[in-house]
């Protein structure tokens, strides 16, 4: 478990782990967001629900859109 973007940049994969909130997971990326995409366009990355392109909980929200689809409420 890491926040370092070096690290995360280093690994051979990264593995994103459920949430209870959407929009508070979304926040906590922060400045990681880029570093996750930056990642993925060379080395898997197993998530759940943030990787989705929006969610309808508490609102709308924005996610990673790696994966087609919206979380709904």
């Amino acid at each position: 478990m890491t926040s370092d973007t070096e690290e995360i940049m280093a690994s051979d994969g990264v593995v994103m782990p459920g949430i209870g909130a959407f929009s508070e997971g979304m926040e906590q990326l922060g400045g990681m967001r880029e570093t996750l995409m930056e990642h993925v366009q060379a080395r898997p990355v197993l998530g759940m629900q943030m990787l989705l392109e929006s969610s309808e909980e508490n609102g709308l929200h924005e996610g990673l859109g790696l994966v087609p689809g919206r979380v709904l409420g």
